[in-house]
């Protein structure tokens, strides 16, 4: 594959690498979608669920090494076998160790979710509630909007939940603020049809809609565990080879990080990009002092070199360029891109935001400078 010195890693270079998360991320829904076809046909056959989710898991752990170790060799153009893959570290656990909890925790939901299908289970609302919270989604239970509820005001209670088709009113309309709060549009799609079929249940249309339903809500679920751990480790394998190749070549004195024009939401990766803390200018940074990317699962950003830049206007570290940059914003988006309210306290009281956002962090998913590596 040809090498780039434009912001290329030893293996590929940008662009090849946005390319090749591209196709990570379709085959990795193209396997999903397979395995829960394949789990629904072992069900529908009388196998037990027990073992038909371990023969799911199963596929699903070969089928994900070898994308992974597929793609891995390239970014770093070393060969990794599918079976050396499993022994990859990913934060303080193998791959392999990573994959085996994320299969028990996704399996524990399904095989109750199916049990009590099967057995008639008709609370739907309190089965959205297993989903969110079995996945590890939200570690608050969803809101429950009844009269029996103390968290909610006697008065509201009285006034407005006392009427039932308020209340499954005021149910629906929460469930769905809730689903629009999910991180990932995919994810997002599959809450938002599970509402839907849970309300169609809810007016006596049938089980059968809500059976449908939940397989898209698994099939996601599904997707989204193995996409987090191939972006977020493919990005990091990616992220520190740049960094090592920026680093030997002196031809490069300083680099920019650049946002993925496809950033979802305000978070850290804005004040990486955005914070001039050296008087070159927003984002960039002298070489050996630059964050490397990722700042967080699903991070896209990179580093890119600039080599227009002579360094003529380059201060010494700016104390306050992170105050400076957290003004430019509105309350609320400097809390998303601080992380939290306490967070943005720290970094006003004159923490830096880098140090505030790795506090409590595995220090293999630390942020660093490009220097350390």
């Amino acid at each position: 594959m040809a090498h780039s010195t434009d912001g290329a890693g030893f293996g590929v270079n940008q662009q090849e690498y946005l390319a090749l998360l591209a196709n990570v991320t379709e085959q990795i829904g193209e396997l999903t979608e397979a395995l829960n076809q394949e789990l629904i046909g072992l069900i529908a056959a009388g196998t037990p669920i027990e073992e038909a989710m371990a023969q799911i898991n199963a596929m699903m752990r070969a089928e994900f090494l070898a994308i992974f170790s597929a793609a891995i060799s390239t970014i770093t153009g070393e060969a990794l076998t599918a079976e050396a893959a499993a022994s990859y570290l990913s934060g303080n656990l193998t791959l392999s160790t990573r994959l085996y909890a994320n299969a028990a925790q996704t399996s524990n939901v399904v095989e109750t979710v199916i049990n009590r299908h099967i057995g008639g289970y008709q609370d739907a609302r309190a089965l959205a509630r297993e989903l969110y919270e079995g996945y590890g989604f939200n570690p608050d239970e969803i809101l429950e909007i009844s009269p029996d509820n103390p968290v909610l005001p006697r008065r509201f209670r009285r006034a407005v939940l006392s009427d039932p088709p308020s209340q499954r009113s005021l149910q629906r309309a929460f469930t769905r603020a809730h689903n629009r709060a999910v991180r990932t549009d995919a994810l997002r799609a599959a809450y938002m049809e599970l509402t839907e079929a849970i309300n169609q249940v809810e007016g006596n249309e049938g089980h059968e809609h809500l059976k449908k339903k939940l397989k898209v809500a698994y099939e996601e679920k599904a997707r989204y565990y193995a996409k987090r751990i191939a972006e977020t480790e493919l990005a990091r394998a990616y992220s520190i080879s740049e960094a090592r190749e920026i680093m030997a070549d002196d031809g490069v004195k300083y680099v920019q990080w650049l946002m993925s024009p496809q950033h979802p939401v305000e978070d850290i990766c804005d004040y990486f990009a955005g914070v001039n803390l050296y008087g070159l200018g927003r984002g960039i940074y002298p070489k050996a002092l630059a964050p490397v990317p990722p700042a967080h699962p699903f991070c896209k950003c990179v580093l890119h070199k600039r080599l227009d830049l002579n360094g003529r206007n380059a201060r010494p570290y700016d104390e306050e360029a992170d105050r400076r940059f957290f003004r430019r914003f509105s309350q609320k988006n400097q809390r998303k891109i601080a992380g939290s309210a306490s967070k943005l306290e720290a970094i006003r009281s004159g923490e830096s935001a880098r140090d505030v956002h790795n506090a409590g962090i595995d220090p293999v998913y630390q942020v660093r400078d490009a220097g350390t590596y």
